[in-house]
């Protein structure tokens, strides 16, 4: 059985399945999703950079270790909290 929209709201407005007796209109659930991957976006475009930072300024063939360490501080230089 297809659920019946909320009062004023036609079915081509677009609704989400009902949460509890409660309707979400699909815009805010779609605003609320583009803001989470902005985030995630913005988090993994951070990380990369400072990944290439470390492995710019550090010669290769070092401890692994080495690495790490720098991710972290170069993750701490750029405010990356995880």
């Amino acid at each position: 059985m297809t659920p019946t929209p909320p009062l004023g709201q036609s079915p081509s407005q677009g609704y989400s399945t009902p949460n509890h007796g409660h309707f979400t209109p699909l815009v805010e659930l779609t605003d609320h999703l583009e803001t989470k991957l902005l985030k995630i976006a913005t988090l993994l475009g951070k990380i990369i950079g400072a990944a290439y930072t470390v492995l710019n300024k550090l010669k290769p063939g070092l401890n692994e270790k080495l690495y790490e360490r720098a991710l972290i501080i170069q993750l701490g230089i750029k405010r990356v909290s995880l």
